[in-house]
């Protein structure tokens, strides 16, 4: 008899027949509980008695690897059945770094019967170079929970020499540098960056295409804050980064010669570690260029039961160098604007007609409303 919410233990007696120790036999049976109050309510187990079986596995051998940050390490053990029956195997890994790890589970195998089993290791993004992650595979019968054997693979991330250099300042392409009293210096600025997974040192070398005298400085100009130009500074630099680091660096141009030329101006970071690892950065300048875009004329126009009205101006290009122009228009809240074209290439004397489409609201009667237009070169001078 079971009370209500409780549990009582059956044994469960087996009987094995005398039979020769080299005979195997796996006999199954099917325990069944029924209700005696109604032969609806029953729950069945199964027994399996294994005689004459003596579970067995092997798992080889202990492996080493390497790889790099986001990359996968690629392992292949050798799975073994020692027993001599057919056994089912559960296999388990693990990282010491808690790195993603990857087995296929389960394997049944016949008694005798060997297996390739592929392991996968994952390094992960970020890892810095030399790390060494301990990963553990276990394999355990279903025969028999006690019989188990484990590998061990040793996986070392590789180093990643990498360099990014991004010019920041000015903050635009294509500035001009208009005509001062010689001879003068002007700079640009670059960001340089370690994006390797270990420290590393860098040469820095800058080029003009117009053969400037460049100095490399990791001291900002004055109008940064900086104190600008050092003594000590020289054309090319070496600027060692911690993994992820980042620096500022500037390149300073001596203007000497008094002709308006445009001139590109270069950073390039090479790697110590690995010579054939650079990047690099430019920046476009004009010397005793200028850039500036005229916009005429003002109108001044009234509409009578007009949603739509649509105004006419003539853009010159006043500047001597080719520079890109943006139009835009502004207008009081609710009148909506629309310039054609938005923006142009255009070249020194170039003349174009800019037409502003304004949309007026019916409810708007005898309202004064302005409209702004403007015309900005994406080139800058410096004043």
């Amino acid at each position: 008899m079971c009370i209500r919410d409780r549990s009582v233990t059956v044994g469960v007696t087996i009987t094995i027949p005398p039979m020769a120790t080299d005979e195997v036999l796996a006999d199954t049976k099917l325990i069944t509980a029924v209700s005696r109050l109604t032969s609806l309510i029953f729950d069945v187990v199964t027994d399996t008695t294994y005689v004459n079986v003596r579970p067995g596995v092997a798992l080889e051998p202990n492996r080493q690897g390497s790889g790099k940050p986001d990359e996968y390490v690629h392992y292949t053990h050798t799975l073994s059945n020692g027993t001599n029956y057919t056994d089912t195997f559960t296999l388990e890994a693990a990282s010491a770094m808690h790195w993603e790890v990857s087995v296929a589970s389960p394997i049944a195998l016949g008694p005798g019967i060997t297996q390739t089993v592929p392991v996968t290791v994952r390094v992960p993004a970020g890892a810095f170079s030399g790390t060494v992650d301990t990963e553990i595979v276990t394999v355990t019968s279903s025969l028999d929970p006690q019989v188990y054997d484990t590998v061990v693979n040793s996986t070392t991330v590789e180093r990643v020499v990498d360099v990014a250099v991004s010019g920041f300042a000015p903050s635009a392409m294509g500035w001009c540098f208009p005509p001062e009293e010689l001879p003068y210096e002007w700079s640009v600025g670059f960001s340089v960056k370690n994006q390797g997974n270990w420290a590393d040192t860098f040469t820095l070398i800058p080029h003009s295409d117009r053969g400037l005298v460049l100095t490399t400085s990791l001291s900002a100009p004055s109008f940064m804050g900086g104190a600008g130009w050092q003594p000590g500074d020289s054309r090319e630099l070496t600027l060692t980064l911690a993994s992820g680091g980042a620096m500022d660096v500037w390149v300073y141009m001596w203007v000497t010669g008094t002709t308006a030329v445009q001139d590109t101006v270069y950073l390039t970071a090479t790697s110590q570690a690995d010579t054939t690892v650079s990047d690099g950065d430019f920046f476009i300048n004009c010397i005793h260029c200028e850039v500036d875009i005229e916009l005429s004329p003002p109108v001044t126009q009234t509409v009578f039961l007009e949603q739509v009205i649509t105004y006419t101006h003539i853009a010159t290009y006043t500047g001597d160098w080719a520079g890109s122009v943006k139009f835009s228009a502004q207008a009081q809240s609710g009148w909506k604007t629309k310039v054609f074209p938005s923006s142009q290439v255009m070249q020194p004397g170039d003349v174009i007609t800019v037409r502003v489409r304004l949309e007026i609201p019916l409810e708007d009667v005898n309202e004064v409303g302005q409209v702004t237009i403007s015309a900005q070169t994406l080139e800058h001078c410096i004043d």
